[in-house]
């Protein structure tokens, strides 16, 4: 089954108004703190973690993503409409859209199903409210249909059944347990890996199980290990054995035989592990990783010239022909740069990369805008002007006070 290619959103967190996000191999978000790019990275992981049959609400408020939120908190507060409308799209596939009217605030439920077909069908169902036993119900039925109402578990449809539902429930399975989200702050792997079982299919949101998928996949860990060989890195990964069943996990300097435990090594090698991992798992390793990758912040604690490392192994990634889709919230220049040098050298097709600029408007709310690039790596609509200018301008500042402090002394005079 195909990956969605864009998933839309309206009434969520900050974003009052309807909001698309592209789903690219390599989807960069940009833009100042509290502009809502971390809400954008965390939806995906939201409506996987709802793709349950266990669920009772159309959200999986536990998900770890929701932040122990209530459905409330979840949506736009200003009108306190508790409304929110979420839309998946895909290619080249039966369904090629369905969209979620949700609704309530201790009552939450469908309010509105809309689903087109690849024929040009179109599907619509929406809910009325019902009496019984004196407890107030929402059951979900189709337009003109006298049949049962359509019975969902969380946004998937319980049962197998044939037709338009059918073709949806099995396009939505085929991303249920397919989306990998990292938080911004990650955990240390422990001193000491113990060897067992199966190693995890996905990493927990803080990176854990990261050393365990490298103690036991070979080729997570030569992918990995690569690009801490890269020369701006020049560090060299590798698995000691301690015993039968526990292994340290080392880096040291590429050439020297003394090696430290990775977890005391510096903050920005231990915080890009996950984000490594991760991305050999989905791209490298046999697809026993997710689909759609999702992550906060990932050259947190690096060097620019390790986020330039960084930035290079994600363009070389996506450039693949099964390359996951990888949305990445971030503040680095040397990502941005990266990207366009990529495009600019013809490594990484423009149609394979997309950023957007997420800002907040007068009354609070939110939006992304899209920026798409020429052949040349050159933003052809939607960069702000001046959004790295702040280093410039420090650096002018600073040579003024340099000037004005010393007189001529630096000019010669």
């Amino acid at each position: 089954m195909p990956r969605p290619t864009s998933v839309a959103v309206r009434g969520y967190r900050a974003f009052a108004r309807p909001q698309q996000l592209q789903l690219r191999p390599l989807t960069l978000l940009y833009g100042r703190n509290n502009a809502g790019k971390s809400a954008l990275v965390r939806l995906l992981p939201i409506i996987e973690a709802s793709l349950d049959l266990q669920l009772t609400t159309p959200l999986n408020l536990d998900a770890p993503a929701a932040g122990d939120s209530s459905f409330a908190r979840l949506t736009w507060a200003h009108d306190q409409l508790y409304q929110m409308e979420i839309k998946l799209s895909w290619d080249h596939a039966p369904i090629t859209s369905v969209r979620y009217s949700i609704k309530g605030r201790d009552d939450t439920h469908i309010d509105e199903l809309i689903i087109m077909t690849r024929a040009g069908q179109r599907y619509h169902a929406s809910a009325a409210p019902v009496n019984v036993a004196g407890r107030i119900e929402y059951p979900l039925k189709k337009h003109g249909d006298a049949g049962p109402p359509l019975d969902f578990a969380g946004l998937l449809p319980r049962a197998a059944q044939p037709g338009i539902i059918g073709d949806l429930r099995q396009q939505l399975l085929a991303l249920r347990g397919r989306v990998q989200w990292l938080r911004s702050v990650r955990a240390r792997p422990p001193s000491l890996v113990e060897k067992r079982g199966r190693p995890p299919r996905l990493l927990a949101p803080a990176g854990a199980g990261a050393a365990r998928v490298l103690l036991q996949n070979s080729a997570v860990l030569q992918c990995v290990a690569a690009w801490y060989a890269r020369p701006e890195i020049a560090r060299e990964l590798r698995v000691a054995p301690v015993s039968d069943n526990h292994y340290r996990l080392l880096l040291g300097r590429a050439g020297v035989a003394t090696s430290i435990d990775l977890v005391d090594t510096g903050e920005g090698m231990v915080q890009v592990l996950p984000v490594l991992v991760a991305v050999a798992m989905a791209s490298c390793a046999n697809d026993t990783g997710a689909g759609i990758i999702a992550i906060e912040e990932p050259e947190s604690h690096l060097h620019p010239r390790a986020q330039r490392a960084l930035a290079n192994h994600l363009c070389k990634v996506a450039a693949t022909d099964n390359a996951p889709v990888m949305v990445l919230e971030t503040h680095s220049p040397s990502m941005m740069l990266g990207l366009q040098l990529a495009i600019a050298r013809g490594q990484l097709p423009r149609n394979r990369a997309c950023v957007y600029w997420v800002d907040q408007d007068e009354d609070g709310s939110s939006h992304a805008s899209l920026v798409e690039f020429d052949d040349l790596g050159r933003p052809i609509q939607g960069w702000p002007p001046g959004v790295f200018a702040e280093e410039r301008q420090l650096a002018r500042e600073l040579l003024s006070v340099q000037l004005g402090t010393t007189g001529g002394a630096l000019t010669g005079g």
